[in-house]
């Protein structure tokens, strides 16, 4: 550091710190009133506003009272509570104290220390320790708990360690409402209207389950979720109480009192957990016997379930050897029993089959004691708890926390039903903050019932995830929101543990600026910022930890959800939140951090010599230096069955020499590095019929998420959904239903009459089919039947690579849904289009005489020759190689398409494809030959092309999309294609 830098930093820290820690206290002091404080005030805000240093969104700003101290020549400005609300860094404050001292009267100016508050605290107090340079660091705020915790749940089948992300981190996370009981109405309903094709209750599961759950679980954190979070209503549980049928046992297990009871319903004040018995063994190390609990499990529905294991309270020990068995192997587990008794505990979600699905427990332990076994449950089923006679008609998963909580053990009166059962609603929001400090239990509960001391869980934060109501009549957005509390129920300063709860504000303040920085580099938008409030908020209050409620956007406004409801942007905001939890714990705990990197692109599989190479890339994330991969895993599975655990690898290749003949081998991949795992890759197939083939190569080239089309005039808005519907990431579990009401002048009266961006319901608790990123996989199961062998790869690999492609003589170009994606006015549109300038080139090198290829999406010629009208090179390509052009871009409504044989396409959402609201009817150019029509019009959906020797087939629409027929169609594709004789 110079000289210059060294003795501006001195001038910042005197003027900072100089008698300063703390507000003096002394008789000298007299409030300043009258004139005297109004002309004070007048000048201080005039000279804040004319130097622009109003926070972002703070509009007023008002001076509550001002203090002076005439003997120590000492000035204190006490500024309103809203001032808090907003971000402070040390730049600005260095600003924002030169012009509160500057607009002072010359003899303050020259001989008062001038002392800014916000209630009882300085200014400088407000900025997060991990945003301060220059501030010394506030020692209160950091987590000074043992820092040899013990992660609950350990997956011990994952070959690395996560040693700079959040491995032995322990984190409580939901979002807001759900399906409840109305005590007034006496039916089962939402806590919020259905509006823009959603309803709040679930448009905040869409955030948590498929993003911030996996994120945080990826970093190594054990996430606990005051909800059911497996969506199958198909429910399997084993318990000695009655399945004793289903569960072998060593000679050494007994029976004993006290455990779950399965019973179709729960009444009031019932806890499943107390009902029954459990099973218990002691360990190897006491015993010096191997002793095991074996649960098996026949599944009427293969699927991925999730699976939870309980147990029971005693002297347990914390390495708990867990095996589950399910279609791609086994996976294990060490489980730490002396936390987290009594109640669901979540291992993981897995593919189970009809056959080979059981769980183990084994009484291996490096500890003296026991091993309890309770009741393991598999999936997510239905609600179980009766209320007032009756039950919630929608499954598990879709219901408020309240029941939940009753289903998995947790006391009554002291967590989820503070009302005494007289208003479901209430308790459920009451709960969530509760239910923490039950985790955490001994001082962290508010109830000092020695028979309630809780779950001895060392949970480290807890994160409400919401979006609440609000409107423009401009686009404008809403913005968010996170809300905070720094002081508890009786408002004391500090948690149980000592920490000073201006850690929550640290906390809201880091992982709103993530939020902020994120939104606005990558969707080019001003994102409002409504600031941190500090307030009472149960979700914030209750609990004894930092914590944090998230109002991201307002789902009552057309502008937010333009972005809300975009999956890519779900995933960007989910980061940040998980960056931002990331970065406060490491700094709360003084440890490093490593972001975990992004999804691996451009893979691909080639065939050669009896083996199948696998080369992917990296991604660069550009906001996260760390975030970039050290190694990566790569998942197997085999035919319909699940992957296995996967295997390390360093490099960016992976060589498969166990090819068995007639076989479906499936790959994904994931990046590694010290923060943790990627998200997957898309998954690709390679099956090989013959060791002397050239297989075919399949191209996924659909590679789109986006949401709902919309349109936007002064008076109408909405999601139309009538042509290119929403894509979502796999599948979207918070569609209810299209929007009705598009007139943006219709106000919201009651939640029945929503007004503007009203909404069906007719789709609540459907999963709606999005991009599942495997159809080389469908389109490859066709091949196989037809003994034909085949491999894949992204189109993006391709484009890059062609040459590695160039001796295989059959392509499948799969493209969807795939076209045009412009989410908003600031942003370029997304490279969603089709045969772009280097896919192009790339079958420029590929075609030529002797070789064929299908193409098949629904929008093959509009995203041509109408989204990308002005590039005609584009178009004339496709007219020269493909020889067709646009007929018509709304071909279809019925789904009946004919030729040799009869199909019918998805045109509605559904949980088998994805729907298909418009297709493109392809005009035959050059000489090639129609082959199917749409039957309602007979305008042509597919044509045959040959020409310079190569055949190409063209479909207007995704031919995996024909629900009829699918095998015949491909034999015919296959046959006239001469891939088959």
């Amino acid at each position: 550091m110079n000289f210059n830098k060294l003795f501006l930093t001195f001038l910042f820290l005197i003027a900072l710190f100089t008698d300063s820690f703390s507000q003096i206290k002394n008789n000298d002091f007299e409030k300043l009133s009258g004139k005297q404080f109004e002309k004070l005030s007048k000048r201080t805000i005039k000279s804040i506003q004319v130097n622009n240093l109003l926070p972002q969104n703070l509009s007023v700003i008002d001076i509550d009272s001002a203090f002076v101290d005439k003997k120590n020549k000492i000035l204190n400005i006490y500024f309103s509570k809203n001032l808090s609300y907003h971000s402070f860094r040390e730049a600005w404050l260095t600003s924002f104290n030169s012009n509160i001292i500057s607009a002072q009267k010359r003899k303050i100016r020259k001989n008062y220390q001038v002392n800014c508050y916000i209630d009882s605290l300085r200014l400088y107090e407000y900025i997060p320790n991990l945003y301060r340079n220059l501030i010394e660091v506030d020692n209160t705020r950091l987590d000074h708990r043992s820092e040899n915790k013990i992660a609950h749940v350990k997956n011990a089948s994952v070959p690395f360690d996560i040693n700079s992300g959040l491995t032995n981190k322990h984190i409580a996370v939901w979002g807001g409402h759900g399906y409840y009981f109305s005590n007034d109405d006496k039916v089962w309903k939402w806590q919020r209207p259905n509006l823009f094709t959603t309803v709040e209750d679930m448009e905040n599961y869409s955030y948590i389950i498929p993003y911030i759950i996996p994120m945080l679980e990826n970093a190594g954190a054990n996430v606990y979720y005051p909800k059911e979070r497996d969506t199958n209503s198909n429910e399997y549980i084993n318990d000695i109480d009655n399945s004793s049928n289903e569960i072998e046992t060593t000679k050494n297990v007994i029976t004993t009192n006290g455990g779950f009871l399965l019973k179709d319903s729960y009444g009031d004040y019932e806890n499943p957990f107390k009902l029954g018995k459990h099973l218990e063994m002691r360990s190897s190390k006491l015993s010096s016997e191997n002793d095991s609990i074996v649960y098996n499990f026949n599944l009427d529905k293969p699927s991925k379930y999730a699976v939870y294991i309980s147990y029971f309270k005693g002297n347990n020990v914390s390495d708990v050897k867990y095996s589950v068995y399910h279609d791609g192997g086994k996976t294990d587990f060490l489980v730490n029993q002396k936390m987290g008794y009594s109640t669901w505990v979540y291992l993981g979600s897995f593919q189970f089959g009809e056959e080979k699905s059981k769980v183990i427990v084994y009484n291996t332990s490096k500890e003296e004691g026991i091993i309890s076994s309770d009741a393991i449950k598999i999936g997510g089923g239905l609600n179980r708890i009766k209320r007032e006679g009756t039950f919630s008609p929608k499954p598990a998963f879709m219901n408020a926390a309240r029941y939940y909580l009753q289903y998995a053990g947790i006391p009554d009166s002291t967590v989820y039903t503070l009302s005494k059962y007289k208003s479901d609603y209430k308790d459920d929001y009451k709960s969530r903050g509760e239910w923490v400090n039950y985790l955490l239990g001994g001082v962290y509960s508010h109830n000092r019932d020695s028979t309630l001391q809780g779950l001895n869980l060392p949970v480290d934060l807890s994160l409400a995830f919401h979006t609440d109501a609000g409107t423009t009549k401009t686009d404008s957005v809403i913005g968010t929101l996170t809300i905070h509390s720094t002081k508890g129920l009786k408002n004391e300063r500090s948690f149980p543990d000592g920490r000073n709860r201006l850690a929550s504000r640290d906390f809201a303040d880091i992982v709103s600026d993530e939020i902020l920085k994120t939104i606005k580099d990558k969707y080019k938008i001003d994102w409002t910022s409504r600031g941190m409030w500090d307030k009472k908020y149960s979700e914030v209050t209750y609990t004894n930890i930092p914590s944090v409620l998230i109002e991201l956007l307002s789902h009552q406004n057309f502008g937010d959800m333009k972005y809300g409801l975009n999956p890519n942007f779900k995933f960007d905001v989910s980061r940040s939140i998980y960056k931002g939890i990331l970065k406060y714990l490491s700094y709360s705990n003084s440890s490093n951090y490593v972001v975990a990197p992004l999804r691996v692109n451009s893979f691909s599989i080639n065939y050669n010599n009896k083996k199948f190479i696998l080369n992917w890339k990296e991604t660069i994330d550009k906001a996260e230096k760390t975030a970039m991969p050290d190694a990566y895993m790569v998942y197997t599975k085999v035919d319909e069955g699940g992957f296995d655990n996967g295997l390390l690898v360093k490099e960016k290749e992976y060589v498969f020499d166990h090819i068995e003949k007639g076989k479906i081998y499936s790959f994904k991949v994931k990046a590694v590095n010290k923060g943790g795992l990627s998200f997957d890759s898309e998954m690709l197939s390679a099956s090989i019929n013959n060791f002397q083939d050239n297989p075919i190569l399949i191209i996924n080239g659909f590679d789109k998420l986006s949401g709902p089309e919309f349109f936007d005039t002064d008076s109408l808005g909405g999601f139309s959904n009538w042509h290119k519907s929403a894509i979502a990431d796999g599948v979207e579990y918070s569609f209810t239903g299209s929007q009705y009401n598009f007139d943006k002048n219709d106000p919201w009266v009651t939640d029945p009459l929503t007004g503007h961006g009203a909404s069906y319901s007719d789709y609540e608790g459907i999963k709606v089919v999005g991009n599942t990123f495997d159809y080389p996989y469908k389109h490859g199961k066709k091949y196989v039947n037809l003994k034909l062998s085949f491999i894949s790869a992204s189109a993006k690999s391709f484009e890059n690579n062609p040459d590695r492609f160039i001796s295989y003589d059959k392509l499948d170009l799969i493209y969807g849904k795939q076209s045009i994606y412009k989410p908003n006015t600031n942003l370029k549109p997304q490279d969603y289009s089709l045969f772009n300038q280097s896919m192009r080139d790339a079958l420029d090198k590929w075609l030529s005489e002797g070789k064929s290829m299908l193409v098949s999406g629904a929008f093959i010629a509009k995203d041509v020759f109408l989204d990308n009208a002005r590039d005609t090179l584009r178009g004339n390509w496709i007219k020269d190689k493909l020889q067709y052009s646009i007929y018509s871009d709304k071909a279809c409504q019925t789904g009946e398409v004919i030729g040799e044989n009869q199909l019918l396409l998805s045109k509605k959402p559904s949980e088998e494809i994805y729907e298909l609201r418009s297709v493109d009817a392809l005009k035959p150019y050059n000489g090639s030959e129609v082959i199917y029509r749409y039957k309602e019009n007979s305008f042509p959906a597919a044509v045959l092309a040959n020409k310079k020797g190569y055949s190409v087939i063209s479909f207007g629409f995704p031919v995996e999309s024909a629900k009829e027929n699918n095998n015949a169609l491909f034999k015919e594709i296959a046959q006239r294609l001469k891939w088959i004789k």
